[in-house]
């Protein structure tokens, strides 16, 4: 398959059906609220509890899966390629319970957090995909 269509599957099967749970659980509180939410009120509550770290690292391990099963052209690239996706994998195994179960953690940081990852977790996976492959 070539890079832009393996880049057109990871988009549609890998990132937008992995974010639309979220999106269920942001209409699901607009939904339940009497107080008149705003969406960018709902989307910010839904992403501060750090459901968003959940789909970077499935998204990740996905990563990582597809970079062992194909062999990259420079195999220096693919053993970079896993062990940055490893190593955010892991951040996000300590951070998870920190955020979704830590009742005083500052949503402002979770929220932020939360970004970043999803950031990092696309430009990774991105970068995996662009890839040459053997």
């Amino acid at each position: 398959m070539e890079k832009k269509s393996r880049f057109l599957v990871w988009l549609i099967f890998g990132l937008l059906l992995s974010i639309l749970p979220i999106t269920a659980s942001i209409f699901y509180l607009i939904g339940l609220d009497t107080t008149g939410m705003s969406w960018g009120q709902a989307f910010y509550k839904v992403i501060s509890k750090g459901e968003l770290l959940l789909v970077c690292f499935s998204i990740l391990g996905a990563n990582v899966a597809d970079l062992l099963n194909s062999e990259c052209s420079n195999s220096l690239a693919q053993k970079t390629l896993i062990g940055f996706s490893l190593f955010l994998c892991f951040a996000m195994i300590f951070l998870f319970p920190v955020i979704s179960t830590n009742q005083t953690f500052d949503k402002d940081i979770s929220f932020n957090v939360s970004w970043i990852f999803l950031v990092l977790s696309t430009v990774m996976c991105s970068i995996s995909l662009l890839t040459e492959r053997k």
